[in-house]
């Protein structure tokens, strides 16, 4: 900073030395030529103090012309696309000034500096640096919002976020809402701009073979926004495949005649025989599941139907779980959906 204040003190300087300069309008004096140029940049830095990631920050510089004769004015191209300059006029003429609108987009966090150069035809001044500055604080917010999960029964398998939190803000608490995952945290830094956060998000070996979705809740203190979602998928594979590997019923309706059934089949990918040992929903209300006493075989089947109570309305979501006495596949998930009408479907 004392750097670039210095070198418009010296301009500044070697103007009075030359002497001083006539009034706008005045001829100048017989017998020499006009006086050259004089650039005047009162405030040759601006600092912008706190701001946000992509902010956009105007301010605008006053140039003055303390010479003689016209003082023309041009900024080349920044070499970062955050900073835009703009003069309006480019040709100052004397004892009159030009207004340098600058707009500056900082993008990453931390300390911000960026110079903007201007250039003149002073022949004791022809470049002159205007610093740009900023203290840019991180959001809060968590990346990636969306993580995805692949493994095989029994394997565990972890995925990282990263949390950025502003200074002010702290993480207080980390729920998940699925038994069959964890979730831990680790600070990886702290400074002026915030702090960062490692959440670790894992599949528990024991997770059942299927498709799952659950969200991690990051309760926040200090912050604008109270709590981050991370929306969490997991797919584990095994050496039982279920086609389908979902059961959606659409719409029903109490006309619906005959209700519908999905039979859902279950292979042995590894030709080990095996057994079903159960099969339920946690809304045994919204759905009926049977299967038959069955011998060890590497195919069995299922079957699942909506139940006719009439308990439920409106969409309605649940898991079909599998127990199997596989030693490679011993729990399975199904995911099954349907929406039912306002009026009770008829009991038989």
């Amino acid at each position: 900073m004392t750097k670039w204040l210095h070198a418009g003190a010296v301009c500044a300087w070697i103007a009075l030395v030359l002497g001083p300069t006539e009034a706008p309008g005045e001829p100048a004096p017989r017998g020499r030529g006009p006086e050259p140029p004089v650039v005047n940049l009162p405030e040759a830095e601006h600092g912008f103090g706190n701001v946000s990631i992509g902010q956009q920050l105007e301010h605008t510089f006053v140039v003055f012309n303390r010479g003689g004769s016209d003082l023309q004015l041009s900024i080349p191209p920044s070499s970062c696309g955050c900073v835009k300059a703009t003069l309006e006029p480019s040709t100052v003429a004397r004892g009159r000034t030009a207004a340098l609108r600058v707009v500056f987009q900082p993008t990453d966090p931390g300390r911000a500096e960026q110079v903007v150069w201007l250039h003149t035809n002073d022949p004791l001044c022809p470049r002159m640096p205007i610093t740009l500055r900023a203290l840019v604080l991180r959001p809060a917010q968590a990346r990636p919002e969306f993580v995805t999960l692949q493994t095989d029964y029994g394997s565990p398998q972890t995925r990282d976020v990263t949390v950025s939190l502003p200074p002010s803000a702290s993480l207080t608490a980390l729920h998940v809402e699925h038994p069959d995952f964890a979730v831990g945290k680790r600070r990886l830094l702290a400074d002026e701009a915030g702090s960062l956060w490692r959440i670790t998000v894992t599949a528990n070996p024991g997770i059942p073979i299927g498709s799952h979705k659950t969200q991690v809740r990051i309760v926040l203190s200090g912050a604008s926004k109270k709590q981050l979602v991370i929306h969490v998928r997991a797919v584990v594979a095994g050496r039982i495949s279920v086609a389908p590997p979902s059961a959606f019923f659409g719409f029903l309706t109490a006309s619906a005649r005959p209700l519908p059934t999905k039979s859902l089949r279950l292979s042995s990918t590894d030709h080990k025989p095996f057994r079903i040992l159960s099969a339920k929903t946690p809304h045994p209300s919204a759905f009926v599941v049977t299967f038959a006493p069955q011998k060890p075989g590497t195919t069995q089947t299922i079957e699942v139907t909506p139940a006719r109570k009439g308990a439920w309305r409106g969409a309605v979501q649940a898991e079909l779980e599998i127990v199997t006495d596989h030693p490679s596949a011993k729990r399975l998930v199904v995911p099954l959906s349907a929406h039912f009408g306002r009026s009770p479907i008829p009991q038989p």
